[in-house]
């Protein structure tokens, strides 16, 4: 049953220990009876009663007030006011909630972002219905640091109180919340936000000094306009996700980005407890725009803030990611006193165990591929499933920021390089090296030169034919071996490879159609060699740690696909159970949700309507 966003999100607080008034659902169509009921919530003396559709409270639209509720109900009068919640849907799909009522002393609502970086709370003494209604209240603003800003107190202000089961209005022109109280409801929305990874608008109340909340939802309008210009680039990020990229590949790219640039700037010394009091720049590194994946580069600014050398760095991320960007923002953050005198001896030490760092790095993830190759999740169960691929996940994302320092390195010598020793960019170019990619393409080559001297194997490549081709290689070991290891290496490399929803590796058709390819091509004699590079010593160290780190870069990227491929196959296999539990209409749908509705188990019954 679909139990709606305000429910859901209610559930979801409870489960992470926010003080949530005790609350049970009901259904249109059950048959509650008001002892079942009272059973589920022993010592409940009023009740509210409250509504709960599918499109209310979601990141769109709140539909606030739309539906019916009742607050201060009787048992007597429940099971009627039920009915009241339930008819006002208009046979839309939801749940009813029946909770507790709290009496409270002092209430309101609290944007946690209500724009330009800013936290409103509206108060009032008594109960929330005042504040919710748009009658007078005081309002708080305070910064994203929960410094208090500016204090709006009225004196006309009305509450509206609960005692003995009757309503009664008091005008009272003492301020709503003390201090105190401020911080703490800071500190409490701040967590809610942390936890459902965007602002939210939050009705709260207290009530024997312990903070109640009573709903969360998304910001659906900002109160304050942000004036901050946000700069989108497409930039190399259009070459690996081309074309319509899917929510499911959107949001799991989002979490990546996220954690792997959190854990570079952690591991580069910044502080941890400063990255966390902005979420927002890692959430939003990238962005959907109507199936476009861009760069959200005023974040990309903001996060390289927290390193000394913003100008540097800066620099060097727009080459890295071939930006069209090039602009000064204004960031708001800036790295530590400690971290600026001490940066210098760090980079120092670092550099000098990276070699060691980045070996040891990619024969962990080597492991883990290897791993995984013994596994069967085909035959896993979607509990399983979600636990293998966040156990993957977390091996995988704890270190990935290893190999961006790679690729940061590669950007700062290829830097140097063009300053100071080549005219262009096809001098520099012109110092060919090893990398993953050029390996890729010469075993193609290889393999295609040792296939065309075999009759019988060149026709079932002509023909596409699967079988004839595994019969006929499996006459050669050695041929056989070799496109085993070459199928093994070379897994996840193929068009759109990271987008989870492009085809897996292990399409036999691809893989002909590649040598179908090498095997119709004429190839010229292969002249890979040059003159060593002239110039000083200084020059040769720097070319030679260039191309290292470049060859590494390409081996990275290589290692990344195949780790996609491993998530694809996952996901791939979630949406097969899916399907064949009737949740979805066919497996591919499950591209069409984010990672996070893939991920819980409570409302992917109920996924459909997303889909449709």
């Amino acid at each position: 049953m679909n139990i709606g966003s305000k429910a859901y999100n209610l559930d979801r607080l409870r489960t992470a220990g926010f003080a949530v008034p005790r609350f049970i659902l009901s259904y249109p169509g059950d048959t509650n009876t008001f002892t079942q009921i009272i059973s589920l919530l022993p010592g409940v003396e009023y009740f509210a009663v409250r509504s709960s559709v599918d499109c209310e409270d979601n990141s769109e639209k709140s539909f606030a007030g739309h539906y019916y509720s009742a607050i201060g109900i009787t048992k007597d009068d429940l099971i009627n006011e039920i009915s009241k919640v339930i008819d006002s849907y208009n046979g839309r799909p939801g749940s009813v909630i029946i909770q507790e009522f709290i009496p409270c002393e002092k209430a309101g609502v609290l944007f946690t972002d209500a724009g330009n970086n800013m936290t409103v709370i509206n108060s009032n003494l008594g109960l929330c219905t005042t504040v919710v209604n748009g009658s007078r209240c005081d309002e708080y603003v305070l910064n994203r640091k929960g410094g208090l800003l500016q204090t709006k107190i009225d004196y006309e202000k009305i509450g509206m109180f609960f005692k003995d089961g009757y309503f009664n209005t008091l005008k009272n022109p003492l301020p709503s919340l003390k201090k105190k109280e401020i911080k703490r409801l800071y500190r409490t929305t701040r967590r809610i936000e942390r936890y459902f990874h965007s602002p939210q608008d939050i009705e709260w109340c207290f009530y024997k000094d312990k903070i109640y909340i009573l709903q969360s939802r998304p910001v659906t309008k900002k109160i304050f306009p942000n004036q901050e210009k946000i700069f989108y680039d497409s930039a190399n990020i259009s070459e690996s996700y081309s074309g319509v990229v899917l929510p499911l590949t959107a949001s799991y790219v989002k979490e990546l980005y996220k954690n792997v640039y959190q854990n570079l700037l952690i591991s580069s010394g910044a502080s941890k407890r400063k990255i966390l009091k902005f979420p927002w720049v890692f959430e939003n590194m990238v962005e959907l725009f109507y199936g476009k994946m861009y760069y959200n580069m005023t974040n990309w600014y903001k996060m390289i803030s927290f390193m000394p050398g913003y100008k540097r760095n800066k620099k060097n991320l727009e080459t890295m990611i071939a930006s069209n960007i090039k602009e000064d923002i204004e960031r708001g953050i800036s790295p530590s006193f400690f971290l600026k005198a001490f940066y210098p001896f760090f980079l120092i030490f670092k550099l000098i165990c990276f070699p060691y760092t980045l070996k040891h790095f990619e024969n962990r993830i080597r492991e883990i591929l290897f791993d995984f190759r013994k596994l069967s999740p085909s035959s896993f169960d979607y509990v399983k499933c979600i636990t293998l691929l966040k156990d993957y996940e977390k091996k995988l994302l704890q270190k990935w920021y290893i190999a961006v320092e790679n690729d940061f390195l590669t950007m700062t010598y290829w830097g140097i390089l063009q300053k100071y020793y080549f005219q262009n960019d096809m001098d520099l170019k012109s110092y060919r090296f090893n990398a993953a990619g050029t390996t890729q393409v010469f075993e193609l080559q290889s393999l295609a030169s040792t296939l065309r001297e075999i009759p019988d194997i060149l026709q079932a490549i002509a023909q596409k034919n699967k079988k004839v081709f595994h019969l006929e290689t499996d006459k050669y070991p050695d041929i056989k071996n070799r496109i085993n290891k070459y199928l093994e290496q070379y897994a996840g490399r193929y068009a759109n490879e990271l987008k989870l929803e492009s085809e897996p590796s292990d399409n036999f058709n691809y893989f002909i159609q590649s040598l179908q390819l090498y095997i119709n091509m004429k190839t010229k004699p292969d002249d890979t060699t040059c003159k060593p590079p002239s110039g000083n010593y200084v020059h040769r160290i720097i070319l030679r740690r260039f191309k290292k780190y470049a060859a590494n870069r390409e081996v990275f990227r290589l290692l990344r696909s195949n780790c996609f491929n491993i998530v694809r196959i996952i996901y791939k296999h979630i949406g097969t159970i899916l399907e064949s539990s009737r949740i979805i209409d066919k497996n591919s749908d499950i591209f069409y949700l984010t990672r996070e509705e893939v991920s819980d188990y409570r409302s992917i019954r109920n996924i459909r309507s997303v889909i449709s």
